[in-house]
């Protein structure tokens, strides 16, 4: 509905531009007809650039910007036009490369003329040819040798030689020299503007710093008025788009980012949008994105730049409401999935994921953030209740009175009546939870308390049962079976949601994508670790255990992966929630995999691949990957110093600014919620496991725990070592990226807090609990999680 509506509103605005341009005097119409009649291709384009050699020896593609080229060789050679062609003197160079001909363009440029001039045909080179960068491009346009075999490649209708054979997506059947432009410095007719004068002081040769030559054609200069054609370009693309529903319109963004600082290209922009135009960018690096991306967060019309102070004037003139103005022109560049940024992000194909998959969260997200106000000392006290509440649950059913498992099930009945329900009721209270995150949604009791009873009830029952008839005792691999079993359950849970949250827009599709997660999860947790457990347990020495810690990491990886793409399909808001699952998850695999490692090698690269992940993060950090960097929410800034005259803004909105009292950029929300809730469940998980370990090993259950049945005193000793080296490691790391967090303007542990209220507290705590619940699960040995798969007990 959103896409029909905004679609009906261009096709008015069109119309009404149209209308406007009827209801105009003659030559108004006159003068918009020829401006959508001066198209080049970028064959010609390409035959002036090497031209361009000769015509202006001094050209250089490293500093010459368009003003010189148009001043020192646009403007000369169109100067005396072509009388055998019909062509009259003091013509646009369009009119010029066309013989008098009219040729309709396919897409218009927008540019500044301060920019290299090397780069703006490197942008058009770019568009025709289907590519998202064009700093390649321009690199072999340097030199006359090399712009003469991109000519040549482009005059090849095939689109091959040095250029290989890309395409463009909106015009396959056209060959990339064929693809028309309107391209001002062509496009408009300098000798009836600009040539004689200039705009307000002496203008110079950016090469030879020497002032530019008049020109002394003598024609008559329209610089107001109906034969004006430097005041007509939002009548021009309305006309261009109403005669071919494919116009297009492309931005050669320069290395600066200066074009969305200058008047007549913001115009341009904005109303490409409003007429519904197909808009591309062309930046020349990722460098580019990383140094410049904020500058569009504090974007403001009011503050552009034009080289007539009259230009500028008119344009903000005819603004109706500035701020608003500034928040479609944000929106238009930065709105997410939308903008113009992700929509060139996506046409990167070649870009590899992780520099583009930061993003902002919603402003619902984003407010829930700064609302987050409980007192500074119940932040730790959240934290450290999320390390102990999960360890006392499982020590609670670990340290049950279990029958040694041989007697059977008759001695064990408290097992499969009390321990596996209750196990079973800890693992599944994460899966309503998690759906609450999903659908956004506060779900009742009936969901989050009845269902997990329900469900543990229904998944513990065939056990029992299946002992009982086979006689066998312990089932094997019951947690296994009993996990599967959820899926049963499933739909009673989805009856169970309220009928508000059912009848929400986006329900299925949020719905749909969270059963893929919460399958995801299930084969990580029940199948990959285990079978990696498995299989390293067959393996002996230092380099089966590296070996195996790659594939542990592969596994991983695909996970976080998979996470980040259905986040991506679910809600942005919920990548925290993912990415905290996956971490929890591989950091209790890694934990029970300690219990019997034997070699300080694993261990090592273990802790060296968690830190290199975590150096990573920081780099997307302080490079400001693309993707929007939203300054720090006023809740979660450093707080000045009593008696400092220094205030706090609150603020959300794009352009806010950081308080006086931190000098850092503003950042990334996305990259720092993964990059601290990553660093708070590498040391929540190992810490878990060493007071759960201890316990076990001291209590009076140790015969029946696979993590301690078999260690001796030094075995424990060592393998307690393993762990709290790795505590160490991550704590040391932690506490180097709150310092440096903290030295950008970013309290870490306020934030960290922020996110898990915001996000839901239950799921966090749920997700700790479920990993630890279920690793542990499948050490006891009344669970038949017999690794080797020999099931001695089943053949006796």
């Amino acid at each position: 509905e959103d896409v029909a509506a905004s679609a009906v509103a261009a096709a008015g605005r069109r119309r009404r531009l149209t209308a406007l341009v009827r209801l105009r005097s003659g030559a108004w119409r006159d003068t918009v007809g020829s401006l959508c009649d001066r198209g080049v291709t970028l064959q010609q384009i390409m035959d002036f650039y090497v031209q361009l050699f000769t015509v202006m020896p001094h050209f250089d593609p490293k500093r010459s910007t368009t003003r010189d080229v148009v001043r020192r060789a646009i403007i000369p050679m169109s100067r005396h036009g072509d009388p055998s062609l019909g062509v009259s003197p003091g013509c646009a160079l369009a009119t010029l490369l066309n013989g008098g001909e009219p040729r309709r363009p396919n897409k218009m440029v927008t540019h500044h003329w301060s920019n290299l001039f090397a780069h703006a045909v490197a942008a058009i080179l770019a568009d025709a040819l289907g590519r998202p960068l064009y700093g390649g491009l321009a690199a072999r346009l340097g030199t006359q040798l090399g712009a003469a075999e991109v000519r040549e490649a482009v005059a090849d209708s095939r689109g091959g030689g040095c250029l290989g054979r890309s395409w463009r997506e909106d015009r396959p059947t056209m060959a990339p020299g064929e693809v028309t432009y309107w391209f001002c410095p062509f496009s408009v007719n300098q000798h009836a503007s600009i040539c004689d004068r200039f705009a307000h002081s002496v203008e110079k040769d950016s090469v030879l710093g020497e002032e530019y030559p008049l020109c002394d054609c003598g024609a008559v200069k329209h610089l107001a008025g109906d034969l004006c054609e430097m005041n007509k370009f939002s009548e021009m693309m309305a006309m261009l788009r109403e005669g071919d529903p494919a116009f297009g319109h492309m931005i050669a963004v320069d290395a600066k980012f200066e074009v969305f600082n200058r008047a007549w290209c913001i115009g341009e922009i904005v109303q490409g949008k409003r007429d519904g135009l197909s808009q591309v960018l062309k930046i020349a690096n990722l460098a580019d994105v990383r140094r410049q991306r904020s500058k569009l967060e504090s974007l403001d019309v009011s503050e552009c730049q034009a080289t007539r102070t009259e230009d500028r004037d008119a344009i903000l003139a005819a603004i109706p409401d500035i701020a608003e103005f500034n928040r479609e022109l944000r929106s238009l560049l930065l709105e997410p999935d939308h903008g113009l940024f992700d929509a060139w992000a996506a046409s990167a194909t070649r870009i590899p994921k992780y520099l583009v998959v930061w993003k902002r969260f919603s402003r619902d997200f984003r407010d829930r953030l700064k609302v987050v106000t409980r007192p500074t000392w119940i932040q730790p006290l959240s934290l450290l209740f999320m390390i102990l509440c999960p360890v006392a649950v499982v020590l609670a059913v670990l340290l049950l009175p279990y029958a040694p498992p041989e007697e059977g099930l008759g001695a064990n009945v408290g097992h499969v009546a009390l321990a596996l329900p209750v196990m079973s009721f800890v693992c599944y209270l994460y899966i309503p939870q998690w759906t609450a995150v999903a659908l956004r949604a506060q779900l009742p009791p009936r969901c989050t308390i009845f269902w997990p009873v329900i469900a543990a009830l229904m998944s513990s029952l065939p056990v029992p049962i299946i002992s009982a008839v086979t006689g066998v005792y312990p089932v094997p691999f019951a947690p296994v079976m009993a996990s599967v079993m959820y899926s049963v359950c499933y739909p009673l849970l989805v009856c169970l949601l309220p009928r508000s949250v059912r009848g929400a827009p986006g329900f299925g599709r949020r719905l749909l994508w969270s059963i893929f997660a919460q399958v995801a999860l299930t084969t990580l947790f029940c199948v990959c670790y285990p079978a990696l457990n498995a299989g390293f347990r067959s393996f002996q020495g230092a380099a089966s255990s590296v070996g195996f810690v790659v594939a542990l990491l592969c596994v991983r990886i695909t996970f976080e992966r998979c996470t980040e793409f259905m986040a991506g399909k679910i809600d942005l808001d919920v990548l925290p929630a993912t990415c905290f699952a996956a971490e929890v998850a591989y950091q209790a695999a890694m934990c029970s995999f300690l219990a019997d490692v034997q070699s300080w090698v694993a261990v090592c690269t273990l802790v060296g691949i968690d830190v290199l992940e975590n150096a990573y993060y920081l780099y997307c950090f302080t490079r400001k990957q693309p993707g929007v960097r939203r300054p720090t929410p006023w809740a979660l800034q450093r707080v000045p110093r009593s008696g400092s005259n220094t205030s706090v803004t609150a603020s959300d909105g794009v352009g806010a600014n950081l308080s006086a009292a931190s000098s850092a950029d503003p950042f990334c929300q996305s990259v720092t919620a993964v990059l601290l809730l990553r660093e708070f469940a590498d040391l929540l998980v190992p810490l878990q496991f060493i007071l759960v370990r201890s316990v076990l090993f001291f209590g009076p259950t140790t015969p029946y725990n696979a993590w301690v049945a078999e260690l001796t005193r030094d075995a424990w000793l060592r393998t307690s070592g393993f762990l709290i080296a790795d505590v160490a490691v991550e704590l040391a790391v932690a506490l180097a990226t709150c310092i440096f967090l903290s030295f950008q303007g970013v309290r870490p542990i306020k934030f960290l807090h922020a996110v898990i209220v915001s996000g839901g507290y239950c799921f966090y705590l749920a997700a700790a609990t479920t990993s630890l619940m279920w690793f542990a699960a499948l050490q006891l040995a009344h669970s038949g999680c017999d690794y080797s798969l020999r099931f001695g007990w089943v053949a006796d």
